[in-house]
């Protein structure tokens, strides 16, 4: 029983000073930040000024067209939902100098009923670009659009 005891101090003292060492130590991350609004009260607002943007994930993508294997990325669109704030924004990415394309973020009541008042918000776009969307609240039947200009056919996700 001694000989244990004592094996199990020496392992503990040993890994003390491992993590005491310093270059092999993983930093702990850093704490969220705390969200500053929620559902509805996020309408509008920009995800990563009210700490919506750091525990978003992605839940859906579209992209204008498919490409080859090995081909650059065409101009695509993503949905992100934050939990912390329980609302979704879009985010969008060119890197075609002569893109032109409207982002659309829709908005629906879930499961069906007449569109909301700002049930299409655009956002124009013109050559290479990212920039994320306003946020809009979860709740509702959401998703991300590209519309080519002038008379492209949009490409959606599918609705959340």
């Amino acid at each position: 029983m001694a000989a244990s005891a004592i094996a199990v101090a020496t392992i503990m003292v040993g890994a003390a000073s491992a993590a005491a060492a310093g270059p092999d130590r993983v930093a702990e991350a850093p704490a969220a930040a705390l969200a500053s609004c929620s559902g509805e009260s996020c309408r509008g607002k920009v995800a990563a000024e009210q700490g919506c943007a750091a525990d978003a994930y992605q839940v859906a993508g579209v992209a204008v067209e498919d490409v080859p294997p090995g081909a650059p990325p065409a101009p695509h669109a993503l949905l992100y939902y934050s939990p912390a704030c329980d609302a979704a924004y879009g985010y969008y990415w060119s890197g075609n100098d002569g893109d032109q394309s409207n982002i659309l973020v829709q908005t629906l009541y879930p499961y069906g009923g007449a569109p909301l008042p700002e049930d299409e918000i655009g956002y124009p776009s013109r050559g290479r670009n990212t920039f994320y969307t306003k946020m809009v609240p979860w709740g509702f039947s959401i998703r991300v659009c590209i519309r080519p200009l002038p008379n492209g056919n949009d490409k959606c996700t599918e609705w959340r």
